[in-house]
């Protein structure tokens, strides 16, 4: 599975990355690695906070996911990775970072296939609802890639543009022609997954982080 709910959210990325180089890891990994460990020491009081829905609540809430990839960042092998992450009612309850299984060509490669693997997730979790009979609101897949948006909605780029690309990855077309889900775009510095996707600076993965966790001493003092 694409899920990665056993490793925290902020660690994702590192974790997958030298994961790929435990067999036979350099200096470099094993510096990586401490460092890791610092930055974990320096945040053990932050954590995953589930709050019980506003009183002006009527519905379940639709569900939100968030795409993106990092197209041919792992320099060794040419390879990208994708991230996601789905929120429900203000809270996330799925998320991933995993290198892509193949050698994308192209920026709107990688993040299309981003978006293919998200939106996989976000109908999985949407037949669950169906069975429930909770579900009224279509799931929103945002992506900060104009072109990937233009081919999963059918209108800029056409399927010859598009033509080498495994057709299985077209079936996020079919779920957007058929209004299963809507496609939206966001832009860069507000896509939130970026911390799943490559190495950030301080400031970005602090505050993408505190969208996504909070430290328990603060809500002990909000308390």
């Amino acid at each position: 599975m694409y899920l990665m709910l056993a490793t925290r959210l902020d660690l994702a990325y590192p974790v997958g990355m030298l994961a790929h180089h435990a067999a036979n890891p350099s200096l470099d990994h094993e510096r990586a690695l401490c460092h890791l460990v610092g930055y974990l020491m320096h945040t053990l009081d932050y954590a995953l906070v589930y709050r019980k829905p506003e009183a002006t609540y009527h519905t379940p809430g639709v569900l939100e996911a968030y795409t993106d990839a990092d197209w041919a960042g792992e320099k060794h092998s040419g390879r990208s990775t994708s991230g996601m992450a789905i929120w429900k009612n203000d809270s996330l309850v799925a998320w991933g970072s995993k290198r892509q299984g193949i050698v994308s060509r192209s920026t709107m490669e990688s993040e299309y296939i981003a978006m293919f693997k998200a939106t996989n997730h976000v109908l999985w979790l949407l037949a669950i609802e169906e069975q429930l009979r909770i579900n009224e609101w279509r799931p929103l897949v945002y992506c900060d890639n104009q072109a990937a948006i233009a081919v999963a909605k059918g209108g800029e780029l056409s399927f010859k543009t598009t033509r080498f690309m495994n057709i299985k990855y077209h079936s996020v077309r079919d779920e957007h022609a058929t209004k299963r889900i809507v496609i939206d775009y966001v832009k860069s510095e507000d896509n939130l997954v970026d911390i799943f996707t490559k190495r950030t600076t301080d400031t970005i993965l602090s505050n993408h982080r505190d969208c996504f966790m909070e430290s328990l001493f603060t809500l002990e003092d909000d308390e």
